[in-house]
């Protein structure tokens, strides 16, 4: 009789085929299901890696959202979930707050806000409080045509929050409140335009006398703010487009970088020559 493997090698196995290929992002669905069918032991962990991560639908009424709300404790195996925030939803859908009280593992949150959905109200951010959540990475995605408060609702529901991405237009984000949660940013991406400079004050808040700045690592279309100036010599890693030759200059200050990635490198190449005559 051949000897079992020990759980700790069928494990690590098992995490190497969370990939279906070593160039894909896709997940190995089915030779993880397969894995989860061999017994109890297995179907536990495997059952944490296929529900991983999730990505559900605006209505939520899709077979992984019936999966998640039913009983069988799935939504503890999710540590990533990509949702919708639904406005005014159907009598008996759940919004994205029901499907994160079943989720108490959750890390990151992909969170697209409806266009009619501008701020939370009094008990939702009461019932968000009250989740037994500490989200650590959010990104927020939203294209009002009008004024939002939601992000900024968010940042001191989780103060926990280290990483965020923000996508989106120059009319998604309210002034921001002159209140300001105790959080701080290692990682900041901005996919689209570059914010407010009071908006990203906000975010970046002056550095005080004798201390270092937090973020590490970030990416912008332009470097054309004070706070990224100030913050520039702690990061570590920065990608920025190359499509704006003025960015070039503007890199001086990241003087600590181990990572550069300059998008439309080929555009710009002899003007991202930033070294100074001898």
């Amino acid at each position: 009789m051949i000897p079992s493997l020990p759980f700790e090698m069928v494990m690590k196995i098992m995490e190497l085929s969370y990939y279906a290929h070593a160039d894909s992002m896709s997940v190995d669905v089915e030779t993880l299901g397969a894995c989860a069918a061999v017994c109890k032991e297995w179907s536990t962990f495997a059952r944490k890696l296929l529900f991983f991560e999730v990505v559900l639908k605006l209505d939520l009424k899709t077979k992984g959202a019936i999966l998640l709300l039913n009983a069988g404790r799935l939504g503890a195996c999710i540590r990533s979930l990509t949702v919708d925030a639904i406005w005014k939803p159907d009598v008996g859908d759940p919004n994205f707050i029901d499907v994160l009280s079943y989720c108490p593992a959750l890390y990151q949150l992909d969170l697209y806000l409806h266009s009619r959905i501008l701020e939370l109200t009094t008990l939702e951010v009461s019932r968000l409080i009250a989740l037994p959540v500490a989200i650590s990475a959010l990104r927020f995605r939203s294209y009002n045509e009008q004024e939002s408060h939601v992000l900024y609702q968010l940042m001191a529901i989780w103060p926990t929050i280290q990483f965020l991405a923000l996508d989106v237009n120059k009319y998604a984000l309210a002034p921001p409140p002159a209140e300001r949660p105790p959080f701080s940013l290692y990682e900041l991406r901005i996919n689209q335009i570059l914010p407010a400079e009071s908006v990203m004050r906000w975010l970046l808040p002056p550095i005080p006398t004798g201390q270092s700045g937090s973020l590490r690592i970030l990416s912008t279309t332009l470097l054309e703010d004070l706070a990224f100036t100030e913050y520039a010599p702690y990061v570590r890693a920065l990608a920025v487009s190359c499509r704006f030759s003025r960015n070039a200059v503007l890199l001086a200050p990241f003087n600590a970088l181990e990572e550069l990635f300059l998008d439309d490198i080929d555009f710009a190449a002899s003007k991202f020559d930033t070294r100074e005559d001898p």
